[in-house]
């Protein structure tokens, strides 16, 4: 017969405001232990924080990517910090990032003036 695992109470004190939030909750429990194991993870650095990774996994690898987190441009060669996202961006540079992040060439904003297609 298989052993069942045993669950395990434990109690953490919180101000009032915290309590009424927890208690109005449909099922607080299950929110709780997400809550903590989110906490014991941290962002991937490869997907920027869409997903979790254990945190030594996301240490292990997070150096890696940042050593590795430059592109060229097509046509002038100058290196640039790989674009994340284009939404924070002035217009020409959130063109350049849009073009990379859809899976085209990379230009940096200068070259893209020039009608780099």
């Amino acid at each position: 017969m298989a052993k069942r695992n045993k669950a395990t109470m434990v109690g953490f004190k919180v101000d009032d405001a915290l309590r009424r939030y927890l208690f109005a909750l449909p099922n607080r429990s299950e929110f709780i232990r997400r809550a903590i194991l989110t906490a014991l993870r941290r962002s991937c650095p490869l997907c920027l924080g869409q997903g979790t990774v254990p945190i030594p996994i996301g240490e292990h690898f997070a150096p890696i990517l940042d050593a590795n987190s430059r592109v060229a441009c097509h046509r002038c060669g100058r290196t640039e910090r790989i674009p994340t996202e284009a939404e924070t961006a002035d217009e020409q540079t959130r063109r350049s990032r849009t073009r990379f992040l859809d899976g085209g060439t990379f230009y940096c904003a200068d070259c893209l003036d020039q009608d780099a297609e």
